[in-house]
């Protein structure tokens, strides 16, 4: 009772004057994809660090770290090695450890050939999440 087990990886901006800010109110120029590339994987790098770090911390019952992926990411080839190394220099292991959204039009774009990058990650991460307007199917080895 009370032990958490499930976290999502959000990314704020703790502004100044502003306050709280969500990432569409301080990414708004998407024309810089390598910012947004490189600002998204920090955010990854960090929750796989956390998730190893919980693993550890809390082993019963496991939590699960979901991570929101860019399109960006998922048009990587080296993304499931990426994951991979990310996950064994962390110590991130068990079902589950580290989960990812992503949105439901990659399943459908053949031109990126996300799908079978996600199938590739099923073989590394367990979960894939993914997210659309009205659905939410979760991906499970």
């Amino acid at each position: 009772a009370g032990v958490p087990v499930q976290v999502e990886a959000l990314l704020r901006w703790d502004h100044p004057g502003r306050g709280l800010l969500a990432p569409g109110e301080f990414l708004v120029d998407e024309d810089d994809s390598t910012l947004l590339v490189r600002i998204g994987w920090s955010v990854v790098i960090e929750a796989a660090r956390r998730a190893g770090a919980w693993r550890r911390t809390f082993p019963h019952p496991p939590v699960t770290v979901t991570v929101n992926l860019f399109d960006d990411h998922l048009a990587r080839r080296d993304l499931p090695n990426r994951i991979e190394h990310l996950m064994r220099d962390n110590e991130v292991v068990g079902p589950h450890a580290l989960a990812f959204e992503v949105g439901e039009h990659h399943l459908l774009d053949q031109r990126l050939r996300t799908r079978d990058r996600l199938m590739v990650l099923l073989n590394v991460l367990v979960v894939v999440a993914v997210m659309g307007r009205h659905l939410k199917l979760i991906l499970k080895k």
